[in-house]
């Protein structure tokens, strides 16, 4: 007996691959991705897109509240209020003190950390087992003059 998804339903099952899956609905089949292959969450208007390891992109009809709620305490972390992204690929921290900061990740892409995220997200990234060990953290104390 086949189970049918409902419209938008999104669900986490664990596996014996260390990576949990998330199921989700994408152009009206079922998709299957691994929490791990996950690099960013990007926000869109009422959408979420979803940038994959393969550099694919998936776009989901739920905003980034539900996903910021279900992916809590898997190494995700939302930066800004249009990023969640996945600590285990960040590569650079460059962080303008007391105003606003730029995560580098593995793919090149550069996400803006909003100037309230920047302590409880740099405490987040110290207790995160997984992350990149050779990740460099830049603190500048002045703005930089354009």
């Amino acid at each position: 007996m086949k189970h049918r998804m409902k419209k938008n339903c999104i669900t986490i099952y664990p596996t014996e691959n260390p990576s949990p899956v998330l199921w989700m609905l994408y152009k009206n089949r079922r998709v299957r991705v691994f929490l791990d292959d996950i690099i960013y969450l990007e926000s869109q208007a009422n959408y979420t897109v979803f940038y994959l390891k393969n550099g694919r992109a998936i776009i989901n009809s739920r905003t980034m509240g539900i996903f910021e709620n279900l992916f809590e305490h898997k190494s995700f972390f939302r930066v800004h209020r249009s990023f969640i992204v996945n600590l285990h690929y960040i590569d650079q921290i460059n962080i303008i003190k007391h105003t606003s900061g730029v995560i580098g990740l593995r793919n090149g892409k550069q996400l803006l950390l909003s100037r309230r995220k920047i302590k409880p997200f740099l405490q987040e990234f110290v207790n995160c087992e997984n992350a990149n060990p050779q990740v460099t953290i830049h603190i500048i104390n002045q703005p930089i003059a354009a």
